[in-house]
């Protein structure tokens, strides 16, 4: 009989979208393997909970990202 071998199963990219994000757009990253995290309105400390983990931040104009926020997120 021929072993199964089962590959690890790996975790999806996580990327976080801070701001508002066109629907299609978050459909796009869905359909190409991204766990899109969509936190909208979140205060900064929601947002650097968040971030833990994550591959990417996708913001707009809003969202001030700084040295300090990207300390958060060592990921």
């Amino acid at each position: 009989m021929r072993e199964s071998r089962r590959m690890p199963q790996q975790s999806l990219p996580r990327v976080v979208i801070a701001e508002p994000f066109s629907e299609s757009g978050v459909s796009l990253l869905r359909e190409n393997g991204v766990d899109a995290d969509v936190c909208v309105g979140a205060s900064r400390d929601e947002l650097i909970s968040r971030l833990q983990g994550a591959a990417g931040l996708i913001v707009r104009s809003e969202t001030k990202v700084d040295r300090a926020l990207l300390a958060e997120a060592p990921d």
